[in-house]
């Protein structure tokens, strides 16, 4: 008699889940073991900035063709890895741009995939959840700092309720705003770091700050950031916590190099170091108005806040 699989190594669904960013496409496949479990199987990143949407408040045609070959790739993908359900969500660039109804209605057309364009509120949640994964012992008390491409969030969150606070402060619609050339200018940088100033003071109050627990970090940004100061002695392992008195150091010493010295000093890929010195103003912004002196950076996001809701489906009733 053949032996019966255990129940950890059954395959109950295979899930994936696509973010559609300012600043790239991500997307994400798990198998769901029969404990509920999920083991990462595949993952991809297609780099895709959507500076038009900030730029010129529409999504152009060249981004919608190339947007629509990326997701023909992850629908392919799917089929590969025999992922049966695909959640897909864009963010920010699509809420600021005029036309994205159209965009996701043509790539739906083309590739079968629907996107959904969340609210910031609805990022938010999704973030929270994600990072629930990781640190479920925060679930009463959770502030996550989330600083994308496009906004930043600033959630405070319990198992009853989230409270959002989003501002308009992306690392690439900043880059758009401030940044005319490789190297930062001066008066450009002190412009950058007095709006981000200004933007934080006017659209946050000081409600989210002595939480607790520690606040949490998302974002590709926050943790290039995490990365980095290991570079100047300010993290000496993955768990410790990007802390303010280093992440002033790191900003002082990056926002006047131009982008390819912050390549070969750091080893991080152009994309990222073309927007890493915005990124940096705006957590710094964060910590300074919060009072918040350490914050753990978390690879968790959007995606895999849309698995732990799937895996909520998944589960048997209590």
């Amino acid at each position: 008699m053949a032996s019966s699989t255990p129940q950890s190594e059954q395959i109950k669904a295979v899930f994936a889940a696509a973010d559609l960013g300012s600043n790239a496409t991500k997307v994400l496949i798990w198998q769901i073991g029969g404990d509920n479990h999920p083991r990462e199987i595949s993952q991809r990143r297609f780099p895709m900035r959507l500076s038009d949407a900030f730029r010129t408040g529409k999504i152009e045609p060249p981004t919608v063709a190339a947007l629509t070959e990326v997701f023909a790739e992850i629908a392919d993908l799917c089929r590969k890895h025999g992922a049966a359900t695909l959640k897909a969500v864009a963010t920010d660039a699509f809420r600021q741009a005029s036309n994205s109804r159209q965009v996701t209605d043509a790539i739906a057309l083309e590739t079968g995939i629907e996107i959904e364009v969340v609210s910031a509120q609805r990022e938010a949640e999704l973030v929270a959840k994600g990072v629930l994964l990781d640190h479920p012992v925060f679930a009463d008390d959770l502030l996550v700092l989330d600083v994308g491409g496009g906004s930043a969030q600033i959630s405070v969150f319990d198992r009853r309720d989230i409270t959002v606070t989003s501002v308009p402060l992306g690392a690439v619609r900043l880059r758009e705003m401030f940044v005319r050339c490789d190297q930062i200018a001066p008066l450009d940088y002190q412009a950058m770091c007095s709006h981000v100033d200004r933007v934080v003071a006017e659209g946050l109050s000081q409600a989210h700050a002595s939480r607790t627990s520690p606040a949490i970090g998302c974002g590709g940004g926050v943790r290039f950031i995490h990365a980095m100061c290991a570079v100047h002695g300010g993290v000496t392992g993955q768990n410790e916590p990007v802390r303010l008195n280093r992440l002033e150091h790191l900003c002082e010493a990056i926002w006047h190099m131009p982008v390819d010295s912050i390549v070969r000093l750091y080893g991080i890929d152009r994309e990222r170091a073309e927007i890493i010195v915005p990124g940096a103003v705006v957590l710094l912004a964060l910590m300074k108005h919060l009072r918040i002196g350490a914050v753990i950076a978390s690879r968790r996001g959007v995606r895999d806040g849309l698995l732990s809701e799937f895996l909520d489906e998944l589960a048997p009733p209590a």
